[in-house]
């Protein structure tokens, strides 16, 4: 995915998790992404191709930008590569709050997959309720060439080139102590609940009908 505008609402759980009410309590809006994310000129971890650059980089070729409500993140896809030399400029940011990688992909191709990457003993079981198709099930760095334990969306338009042409859409992640959920809408998606559409400071999950494009992981 070549460029990506990004906001990000944080919420904070107002009761038993069951309850799943949320409240706001960080909006990470334009700029506000350089405050609140370091720029990461590291060596890939999962040996990929690719060359990270640091923040003074990454604005000075253009690689990130904000204005306004927007925020761009994004490789350089302009230059022709030596194949034998080093790979493309590219952005890798880490929050200072804490991380769940919702967004998981190859190059183009999609769809989506929602990833966890984690320490040895946490596995998912084969079947659990969600709509997406589940991948490995063992989340384990150290195996599988870190490939962790992912959910692919169903359809088509949650990454990528299809995702960016059809206008983006909204990601949802509910982190309790029992499990991890993450639901996506299209942006033409009808079925989009208002509070996730408009940016209300309130949302509950509980009142949310289950949406045809989820994903659920919990260690076992």
């Amino acid at each position: 995915m070549r460029t990506a505008a990004a906001s990000l609402c944080l919420l904070s759980l107002a009761g038993p998790a069951l309850s799943a009410t949320y409240f706001l309590k960080d909006n990470i809006v334009g700029a506000d992404f350089y405050k609140a994310f370091n720029f990461e000129a590291i060596a890939d971890p999962t040996h990929g191709r690719v060359n990270y650059v640091d923040a003074a980089t990454a604005i000075s070729q253009n690689l990130t930008f904000a204005h306004e409500d927007t925020f761009i993140l994004r490789a350089d896809y302009k230059t022709t590569l030596d194949p034998n030399g080093p790979g493309r400029n590219s952005a890798r940011i880490r929050t200072n709050k804490g991380e769940i990688d919702i967004v998981e992909g190859v190059n183009d191709q999609g769809p989506n997959a929602v990833t966890l990457h984690t320490s040895p003993g946490c596995t998912m079981p084969a079947e659990r309720p969600e709509t997406g198709t589940p991948t490995l099930l063992d989340c384990d760095t150290s195996v599988n060439g870190n490939a962790g334990c992912g959910v692919h969306m169903p359809g088509s338009v949650s990454y990528g080139p299809a995702f960016n042409n059809n206008g983006g859409g909204w990601y949802v992640v509910e982190r309790t102590n029992d499990y991890i959920k993450v639901w996506f809408w299209a942006r033409n998606d009808r079925t989009t609940p208002l509070e996730v559409k408009f940016g209300l400071p309130v949302v509950t999950t509980s009142l949310w009908v289950r949406n045809r494009k989820t994903a659920s992981n919990l260690c076992s």
